[in-house]
């Protein structure tokens, strides 16, 4: 059941845009956090 069907909430253009900032955020902190690791490992191995 729970394949077939889909929640209404999950609509591919209303959670784009509900989701949109929310997904933003999250991509930019992720990004910030990798880009911070990988200056720190970079430092660590020199």
């Amino acid at each position: 059941m729970s394949r077939t069907a889909r929640p209404p909430r999950l609509h591919p253009t209303a959670g784009r845009r509900r989701l949109s900032p929310w997904w933003g955020c999250a991509v930019a902190t992720v990004a910030g956090l990798g880009a911070i690791g990988m200056a720190v490992a970079a430092w660590f191995v020199q």
